[in-house]
């Protein structure tokens, strides 16, 4: 899977005072983002402190408040986040100190964009691990995008078989029952009513598929392969 795809909808927060290198550089996470939020100083930037950002972008030497300083209170509000510095400035001790509160990576100015993209996409890597999720060999499920992937296509999902992927994935290598269906999909403990229903959901599942992905026991339900 593209992992521009898990960060188009993740929310950015870059701050840096030099106007050329702040404008230039948006361009290039436009490419990524679509929700980037900008500032110029540190002291802006904490304007934002209440908000909540997957990925913060902090240039080192930032006027009013530094980038370590605006870090620490970004990590204090909001352990989550990602954030590397972007700066000019090479002193070992900032670097250490960078490091040393939780940065995922240090880029040196004229930025590259193939060091900026190289960094973004081990963010992306981060960011996915508890959103991504393989069904077999070559098909993937985001869970925050409601987006099921097979070889790198777009599998279209009704609200239902959405659902049913996802007990899949949460019951992986166990029995999921029709008890537990029927409340889950169906939001009924009647499973007299729904089992039918059931089936019929995961034989378009399939068919949509291709694979089989559960093995029917007899009475009481499916094992999650």
């Amino acid at each position: 899977m593209n992992y521009q795809d898990v960060l188009k909808y993740r929310k950015i927060l870059y701050v840096e005072d030099d106007s050329i290198v702040r404008e230039s550089t948006y361009d290039v996470l436009k490419l990524f983002f679509q929700e980037i939020t900008v500032a110029s100083d540190g002291e802006s930037a904490l304007s934002y402190l209440n908000d909540s950002f997957d990925i913060i972008i902090l240039d080192l030497k930032l006027p009013k408040i530094n980038g370590i300083e605006l870090a620490k209170k970004f990590r204090e509000k909001h352990e989550h986040s990602l954030t590397f510095m972007i700066s000019s400035y090479q002193e070992i001790a900032d670097l250490k100190e960078a490091l040393r509160i939780g940065m995922i990576d240090y880029l040196s100015k004229p930025l590259q964009f193939d060091e900026l993209q190289k960094t973004l996409m081990i963010c992306a890597q981060k960011l996915s691990k508890n959103i991504i999720f393989t069904l077999g060999d070559n098909i993937i499920y985001n869970i925050e995008s409601k987006t099921l992937f097979q070889d790198d296509k777009i599998i279209n999902l009704t609200k239902n078989e959405m659902l049913f992927v996802e007990l899949i994935l949460k019951y992986k290598n166990r029995i999921l029952s029709y008890d537990v269906l029927s409340q889950e999909i169906f939001n009924t403990t009647n499973t007299d009513v729904t089992i039918g229903s059931i089936k019929n959901l995961l034989l378009r599942l399939r068919k949509k598929l291709n694979c089989k992905i559960v093995e029917n026991i007899f009475g009481i339900g499916y094992r999650v392969l």
